[in-house]
Protein backbone atom coordinates (compact mmCIF):
# COMPACT_ATOMS: atom_id res chain seq x y z
CA UNK A 1 0.00 0.00 0.00
CA UNK A 2 2.79 2.41 0.92
CA UNK A 3 4.58 1.79 -2.39
CA UNK A 4 1.38 2.44 -4.30
CA UNK A 5 0.76 5.66 -2.32
CA UNK A 6 4.22 7.06 -3.06
CA UNK A 7 4.45 5.93 -6.66
CA UNK A 8 2.36 8.86 -7.91
CA UNK A 9 1.21 10.90 -4.89
CA UNK A 10 -1.78 12.76 -6.32
CA UNK A 11 -4.98 12.93 -4.29
CA UNK A 12 -6.78 10.56 -6.63
CA UNK A 13 -4.00 7.98 -6.61
CA UNK A 14 -3.56 8.30 -2.86
CA UNK A 15 -7.24 7.67 -2.18
CA UNK A 16 -7.34 4.82 -4.70
CA UNK A 17 -4.29 3.17 -3.11
CA UNK A 18 -6.31 2.43 0.03
CA UNK A 19 -8.20 -0.20 -1.96
CA UNK A 20 -5.03 -2.25 -2.46
CA UNK A 21 -3.04 -4.53 -0.18
CA UNK A 22 0.33 -5.71 -1.51
CA UNK A 23 -0.55 -4.00 -4.81
CA UNK A 24 -3.62 -6.19 -5.17
CA UNK A 25 -7.17 -4.90 -5.00
CA UNK A 26 -8.91 -6.74 -2.19
CA UNK A 27 -12.00 -6.62 0.00
CA UNK A 28 -9.76 -6.65 3.10
CA UNK A 29 -8.97 -3.02 2.25
CA UNK A 30 -12.30 -2.15 3.88
CA UNK A 31 -10.93 -3.43 7.19
CA UNK A 32 -7.82 -1.31 6.70
CA UNK A 33 -9.90 1.81 6.01
CA UNK A 34 -12.11 1.11 9.02
CA UNK A 35 -9.00 0.94 11.20
CA UNK A 36 -7.68 4.17 9.65
CA UNK A 37 -10.91 5.97 10.52
CA UNK A 38 -10.26 5.41 14.21
CA UNK A 39 -6.67 6.59 13.93
CA UNK A 40 -7.32 9.65 11.77
CA UNK A 41 -10.39 10.92 13.66
CA UNK A 42 -8.24 12.03 16.59
CA UNK A 43 -6.33 14.46 14.38
CA UNK A 44 -9.18 16.24 12.63
CA UNK A 45 -12.49 17.92 13.34
CA UNK A 46 -13.98 16.71 10.06
CA UNK A 47 -16.43 13.82 9.95
CA UNK A 48 -14.45 10.74 8.95
CA UNK A 49 -15.82 7.47 7.60
CA UNK A 50 -14.53 4.71 5.33
CA UNK A 51 -15.47 6.67 2.22
CA UNK A 52 -13.79 9.94 3.26
CA UNK A 53 -10.78 8.69 5.22
CA UNK A 54 -8.52 8.78 2.15
CA UNK A 55 -9.23 12.45 1.41
CA UNK A 56 -8.91 13.44 5.06
CA UNK A 57 -5.61 11.59 5.48
CA UNK A 58 -4.22 13.13 2.28
CA UNK A 59 -5.09 16.62 3.55
CA UNK A 60 -3.46 15.94 6.92
CA UNK A 61 -0.23 14.75 5.30
CA UNK A 62 -0.21 17.72 2.95
CA UNK A 63 -0.85 20.09 5.85
CA UNK A 64 1.96 18.53 7.90
CA UNK A 65 4.41 19.04 5.03
CA UNK A 66 3.38 22.70 4.84
CA UNK A 67 4.06 23.12 8.55
CA UNK A 68 7.55 21.69 8.12
CA UNK A 69 8.28 24.19 5.35
CA UNK A 70 6.66 27.09 7.27
CA UNK A 71 6.42 26.45 11.05
CA UNK A 72 4.40 29.65 11.57
CA UNK A 73 1.45 27.89 9.97
CA UNK A 74 1.35 25.58 12.99
CA UNK A 75 -0.16 28.37 15.10
CA UNK A 76 -2.82 28.92 12.46
CA UNK A 77 -3.62 25.21 12.55
CA UNK A 78 -3.92 25.23 16.34
CA UNK A 79 -6.31 28.18 16.32
CA UNK A 80 -8.36 26.76 13.45
CA UNK A 81 -8.69 23.42 15.17
CA UNK A 82 -9.49 24.98 18.55
CA UNK A 83 -12.08 27.27 16.95
CA UNK A 84 -13.73 24.35 15.17
CA UNK A 85 -13.98 22.43 18.45
CA UNK A 86 -15.28 25.56 20.20
CA UNK A 87 -17.99 26.20 17.60
CA UNK A 88 -19.25 22.62 17.87
CA UNK A 89 -19.20 22.74 21.67
CA UNK A 90 -21.19 26.00 21.69
CA UNK A 91 -24.01 24.28 19.88
CA UNK A 92 -24.19 21.51 22.47
CA UNK A 93 -22.99 23.09 25.72
CA UNK A 94 -22.68 26.85 25.19
CA UNK A 95 -25.52 28.12 27.38
CA UNK A 96 -24.74 25.62 30.13
CA UNK A 97 -21.04 26.57 30.21
CA UNK A 98 -21.89 30.28 30.29
CA UNK A 99 -24.26 29.77 33.19
CA UNK A 100 -21.69 27.58 34.92
CA UNK A 101 -19.04 30.35 34.88
CA UNK A 102 -21.66 33.09 35.41
CA UNK A 103 -20.75 34.68 32.07
CA UNK A 104 -17.23 35.48 33.26
CA UNK A 105 -13.92 34.24 31.81
CA UNK A 106 -12.80 31.17 33.75
CA UNK A 107 -9.07 31.86 33.43
CA UNK A 108 -7.57 32.98 36.76
CA UNK A 109 -6.86 36.70 36.92
CA UNK A 110 -8.99 37.65 33.91
CA UNK A 111 -12.61 38.21 34.91
CA UNK A 112 -13.62 39.47 31.45
CA UNK A 113 -17.40 39.44 30.97
CA UNK A 114 -18.42 37.01 28.23
CA UNK A 115 -21.60 38.80 27.23
CA UNK A 116 -20.74 42.51 26.88
CA UNK A 117 -23.62 44.90 26.11
CA UNK A 118 -23.80 46.20 22.55
CA UNK A 119 -24.75 49.70 21.42
CA UNK A 120 -28.32 48.53 20.81
CA UNK A 121 -28.52 47.17 24.38
CA UNK A 122 -28.72 43.61 23.08
CA UNK A 123 -25.96 41.56 24.68
CA UNK A 124 -24.37 38.89 22.50
CA UNK A 125 -22.10 36.18 23.96
CA UNK A 126 -18.47 36.62 22.93
CA UNK A 127 -16.35 33.71 24.11
CA UNK A 128 -14.53 30.53 23.19
CA UNK A 129 -14.80 27.02 24.61
CA UNK A 130 -11.40 25.49 25.26
CA UNK A 131 -10.36 21.93 26.01
CA UNK A 132 -8.64 22.03 29.39
CA UNK A 133 -6.23 19.18 28.70
CA UNK A 134 -5.61 16.85 25.78
CA UNK A 135 -8.06 16.22 22.96
CA UNK A 136 -11.08 15.03 24.95
CA UNK A 137 -14.30 16.86 24.11
CA UNK A 138 -16.19 15.53 27.10
CA UNK A 139 -18.15 18.19 28.97
CA UNK A 140 -15.90 17.87 32.00
CA UNK A 141 -12.91 18.89 29.85
CA UNK A 142 -14.55 22.01 28.39
CA UNK A 143 -14.45 25.51 29.87
CA UNK A 144 -15.56 28.98 28.75
CA UNK A 145 -12.91 31.67 28.21
CA UNK A 146 -12.89 35.19 26.79
CA UNK A 147 -11.60 35.46 23.17
CA UNK A 148 -8.15 36.66 24.26
CA UNK A 149 -7.61 33.90 26.83
CA UNK A 150 -9.04 31.32 24.44
CA UNK A 151 -6.52 32.34 21.77
CA UNK A 152 -3.48 32.31 24.05
CA UNK A 153 -4.49 29.10 25.86
CA UNK A 154 -5.06 27.31 22.54
CA UNK A 155 -1.59 28.26 21.28
CA UNK A 156 0.13 26.83 24.33
CA UNK A 157 0.18 26.84 28.12
CA UNK A 158 2.09 25.25 31.00
CA UNK A 159 0.89 22.09 32.70
CA UNK A 160 0.32 24.06 35.90
CA UNK A 161 -2.35 26.14 34.16
CA UNK A 162 -4.14 22.99 33.01
CA UNK A 163 -4.21 21.82 36.61
CA UNK A 164 -5.54 25.16 37.81
CA UNK A 165 -8.27 25.30 35.17
CA UNK A 166 -9.24 21.71 35.97
CA UNK A 167 -9.76 22.71 39.61
CA UNK A 168 -11.81 25.73 38.57
CA UNK A 169 -13.93 23.51 36.34
CA UNK A 170 -14.63 21.16 39.24
CA UNK A 171 -15.72 24.10 41.41
CA UNK A 172 -17.95 25.42 38.64
CA UNK A 173 -19.60 22.04 38.15
CA UNK A 174 -20.21 21.57 41.88
CA UNK A 175 -21.62 25.07 42.21
CA UNK A 176 -23.92 24.59 39.20
CA UNK A 177 -25.12 21.24 40.55
CA UNK A 178 -25.94 22.78 43.93
CA UNK A 179 -27.96 25.52 42.20
CA UNK A 180 -29.92 22.91 40.27
CA UNK A 181 -30.81 20.93 43.38
CA UNK A 182 -33.76 23.23 43.96
CA UNK A 183 -36.55 22.30 41.59
CA UNK A 184 -39.02 24.84 40.30
CA UNK A 185 -41.66 23.45 42.64
CA UNK A 186 -39.35 23.81 45.64
CA UNK A 187 -38.50 27.38 44.69
CA UNK A 188 -42.13 28.37 44.22
CA UNK A 189 -43.07 26.74 47.52
CA UNK A 190 -40.24 28.61 49.24
CA UNK A 191 -41.24 31.93 47.68
CA UNK A 192 -44.85 31.39 48.78
CA UNK A 193 -43.76 30.87 52.39
CA UNK A 194 -41.65 34.04 52.30
CA UNK A 195 -44.53 36.11 50.94
CA UNK A 196 -46.94 34.65 53.51
CA UNK A 197 -44.60 35.81 56.27
CA UNK A 198 -44.05 39.29 54.87
CA UNK A 199 -46.87 40.66 56.98
CA UNK A 200 -44.51 40.44 59.96
CA UNK A 201 -42.14 43.02 58.43
CA UNK A 202 -41.55 45.81 60.91
CA UNK A 203 -39.38 48.46 59.33
CA UNK A 204 -39.94 51.96 60.67
CA UNK A 205 -38.94 54.38 57.93
CA UNK A 206 -41.53 54.94 55.24
CA UNK A 207 -41.04 56.54 51.83
CA UNK A 208 -43.52 57.56 49.11
CA UNK A 209 -43.91 54.86 46.49
CA UNK A 210 -42.63 55.16 42.93
CA UNK A 211 -44.03 52.85 40.30
CA UNK A 212 -42.15 54.19 37.30
CA UNK A 213 -41.07 51.13 35.30
CA UNK A 214 -37.29 51.01 35.37
CA UNK A 215 -35.43 48.03 33.94
CA UNK A 216 -32.86 46.11 35.96
CA UNK A 217 -30.15 47.16 33.50
CA UNK A 218 -30.78 50.81 34.44
CA UNK A 219 -30.35 50.08 38.13
CA UNK A 220 -27.37 47.75 38.19
CA UNK A 221 -24.20 48.34 36.17
CA UNK A 222 -23.69 45.04 34.35
CA UNK A 223 -19.95 45.68 33.94
CA UNK A 224 -19.25 46.69 37.54
CA UNK A 225 -21.65 44.27 39.24
CA UNK A 226 -22.14 41.50 36.68
CA UNK A 227 -22.62 38.71 39.25
CA UNK A 228 -25.57 40.34 41.00
CA UNK A 229 -26.85 41.57 37.62
CA UNK A 230 -26.97 38.01 36.30
CA UNK A 231 -28.58 36.74 39.51
CA UNK A 232 -31.31 39.37 39.53
CA UNK A 233 -31.99 38.95 35.81
CA UNK A 234 -32.31 35.17 36.27
CA UNK A 235 -34.70 35.58 39.19
CA UNK A 236 -36.80 38.20 37.40
CA UNK A 237 -36.96 36.31 34.11
CA UNK A 238 -38.13 33.07 35.68
CA UNK A 239 -40.16 34.06 38.76
CA UNK A 240 -41.29 37.70 38.58
CA UNK A 241 -44.86 36.85 37.58
CA UNK A 242 -45.09 34.10 40.17
CA UNK A 243 -43.92 36.37 43.01
CA UNK A 244 -46.25 39.12 41.78
CA UNK A 245 -49.24 36.77 41.87
CA UNK A 246 -48.37 35.56 45.37
CA UNK A 247 -48.07 39.17 46.53
CA UNK A 248 -51.48 40.01 45.06
CA UNK A 249 -53.11 36.93 46.57
CA UNK A 250 -51.76 37.65 50.05
CA UNK A 251 -52.70 41.33 49.80
CA UNK A 252 -56.29 40.36 48.93
CA UNK A 253 -56.36 38.10 51.98
CA UNK A 254 -55.31 41.14 54.04
CA UNK A 255 -52.20 39.33 55.24
CA UNK A 256 -50.38 42.64 54.92
CA UNK A 257 -50.78 46.14 53.52
CA UNK A 258 -49.14 45.94 50.10
CA UNK A 259 -48.42 49.68 49.80
CA UNK A 260 -47.01 49.85 53.31
CA UNK A 261 -44.78 46.82 52.77
CA UNK A 262 -43.36 48.24 49.54
CA UNK A 263 -42.68 51.53 51.28
CA UNK A 264 -40.85 49.74 54.08
CA UNK A 265 -38.70 47.78 51.66
CA UNK A 266 -37.93 50.94 49.71
CA UNK A 267 -36.95 52.84 52.85
CA UNK A 268 -34.48 50.18 53.97
CA UNK A 269 -33.02 49.97 50.47
CA UNK A 270 -32.38 53.71 50.40
CA UNK A 271 -30.76 53.60 53.82
CA UNK A 272 -28.29 50.99 52.61
CA UNK A 273 -27.58 52.94 49.42
CA UNK A 274 -27.00 56.09 51.49
CA UNK A 275 -24.30 54.20 53.39
CA UNK A 276 -22.46 53.74 50.10
CA UNK A 277 -23.23 50.05 49.74
CA UNK A 278 -22.81 48.47 46.30
CA UNK A 279 -25.85 46.92 44.56
CA UNK A 280 -24.47 43.49 45.46
CA UNK A 281 -24.30 44.34 49.17
CA UNK A 282 -27.71 46.03 49.13
CA UNK A 283 -29.24 42.89 47.60
CA UNK A 284 -27.43 40.61 50.06
CA UNK A 285 -28.33 42.71 53.11
CA UNK A 286 -31.99 42.92 52.13
CA UNK A 287 -32.04 39.18 51.52
CA UNK A 288 -30.54 38.55 54.95
CA UNK A 289 -32.99 40.94 56.64
CA UNK A 290 -35.95 39.34 54.86
CA UNK A 291 -34.71 35.92 55.95
CA UNK A 292 -34.48 37.07 59.58
CA UNK A 293 -37.94 38.62 59.55
CA UNK A 294 -39.74 35.73 57.84
CA UNK A 295 -37.60 32.94 59.32
CA UNK A 296 -37.35 31.48 55.81
CA UNK A 297 -34.44 30.21 53.72
CA UNK A 298 -32.40 33.15 52.37
CA UNK A 299 -32.25 31.48 48.94
CA UNK A 300 -35.98 31.99 48.50
CA UNK A 301 -35.80 35.45 50.03
CA UNK A 302 -33.31 36.38 47.29
CA UNK A 303 -36.00 35.75 44.66
CA UNK A 304 -38.39 38.10 46.46
CA UNK A 305 -35.73 40.82 46.79
CA UNK A 306 -35.05 40.53 43.06
CA UNK A 307 -38.77 41.01 42.49
CA UNK A 308 -38.62 44.25 44.44
CA UNK A 309 -35.61 45.38 42.38
CA UNK A 310 -37.62 44.99 39.18
CA UNK A 311 -40.79 46.52 40.64
CA UNK A 312 -38.82 49.60 41.74
CA UNK A 313 -38.77 49.35 45.52
CA UNK A 314 -35.07 48.38 45.66
CA UNK A 315 -32.33 50.52 44.05
CA UNK A 316 -32.94 53.57 41.88
CA UNK A 317 -31.91 54.12 38.28
CA UNK A 318 -29.20 56.46 39.51
CA UNK A 319 -27.71 53.82 41.83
Amino acid sequence: MARRMLKNPTRENFVDSLNYVNDMETESADEVKAALVGCVAAFTDRDVDEDSVGDVLFDLIQQSLEFIVNPELENDRKIQQATAVSDRAKGRHGSRLLEECKHTCSRPGCGQHLQPPASNNIATPNYGIARIAGDSRDYTNLIALCPSCFHSYSLGHPKSEETELAKIKQLQVRSAESRQVLSTVDIERGITKVVEKLGNANLKDLEPLTYDPVAVKDKIDEQADHFIYDEVMTHVTRYFRFVEKQMQDEAQLKTFDDDLLRAQIKALSRKLVAKGYSPTRVHNDLTERLSQITKQDRRFCAFVVSYFVQSCEVLDAST
